[in-house]
């Protein structure tokens, strides 16, 4: 399945409408894009904040692409696109701090800070739903660097499958095709509901995240905030955002990553250790500090505080 960003005739002729849009709802006094490809010419309507997901259209087309041809084409795109709105921006907000560093070496000195996502309050500490029977999950997608070709024949294991089942959350029909491919049995809800997303994540023993490339990786964030025992691949930025709450592995290696799932599903005392790290790492990704920093970064933006005191504050100040 290709995924050929669809943004080209966004970027080149979306700036006229996008400011007669803006206009009839009056002047912007700051714009802030939630991805790192604005419409062209946006940077004139108004300051603009961008947040800065990833550079994998640049650094990894090929990978993320499904051939050549797609591929150079995203790339090429990529480097139009988003040094052009990365430049222009008043202020950028990395996601993390692997994608600032690959900002800075395409497109030289840039006005960034590394703000992470934050995690909703229903992830931390949520109901653990019974089960009959443990299971490993994750959260994906059947593109090759989402790599999870490596966690599938970890389960050719069959004292690992027969201790765990392994469930996959994602694309269904692309997910079974991979299962099928390897010959390991899993469960795949395909995307599901928010709320069905949370009780599955609540109820895992184990929680993987195998990608070979990330840009974050909000999903093992997610998991330890439920004080879930999560396995993340040992790349950046998963090794720095994700430690000490989650263990890493080797994402080639199919074999090490099924000892740390053995010794998670055998070993209690570790098991309970790893949900304690885990639970105790995610406060650190609340989503109110992802709020406050992003604050700050408009407030940079425009020379101005925007919050006013709360009684409270008022309160303590007097006091």
């Amino acid at each position: 399945m290709s995924s050929r960003p669809t943004y080209p005739p966004d970027f080149f002729r979306a700036g006229k409408s996008f400011g007669e849009a803006l206009c009839a709802r009056g002047t912007p006094d700051l714009i802030h894009g939630l991805f790192h490809v604005l419409p062209r010419k946006t940077h004139a309507l108004a300051p603009t904040v961008v947040s800065l997901l990833d550079l994998i259209w640049i650094d990894h087309a090929r990978e993320s692409q499904s051939n050549w041809i797609e591929a150079q084409y995203t790339k090429t795109f990529g480097k139009i696109a988003i040094g052009a709105t990365l430049r222009g921006a008043s202020h950028i907000l990395s996601i993390s701090e692997a994608s600032k560093v690959a900002a800075e070496r395409h497109f030289g000195a840039l006005p960034i800070s590394v703000v992470s996502l934050g995690v909703e309050d229903a992830f931390f500490d949520p109901p653990r739903p019974p089960t009959e029977r443990p299971y490993v999950l994750t959260v994906s997608n059947d593109k090759p660097y989402k790599n999870v070709d490596v966690l599938l024949r970890a389960f050719k294991d069959s004292d690992l499958s027969a201790k765990a089942d392994l469930v996959l959350v994602g694309p269904e029909a692309g997910l079974k095709r991979l299962a099928q491919e390897v010959g390991v049995k899993a469960t795949v809800p395909g995307f599901v509901p928010e709320e069905e997303y949370g009780k599955l994540l609540a109820g895992a023993s184990a929680f993987v995240f195998p990608s070979l490339i990330e840009g974050f990786g909000l999903p093992p964030v997610e998991a330890m905030a439920g004080g879930i025992p999560t396995l993340v691949s040992d790349i950046e930025p998963m090794r720095s955002i994700c430690s000490p709450g989650a263990q890493t592995f080797d994402a080639r290696d199919a074999v090490a990553l099924a000892s740390k799932l053995h010794k998670l599903l055998d070993d209690a005392q570790w098991h309970q250790e790893r949900r304690d790290a885990a639970r105790a790492h995610a406060d650190s990704f609340r989503w109110p500090i992802t709020a406050r920093e992003t604050l700050q970064a408009y407030e940079r933006v425009l020379g101005c505080s925007l919050l006013r005191d709360t009684p409270r504050d008022n309160a303590q100040a007097s006091g």
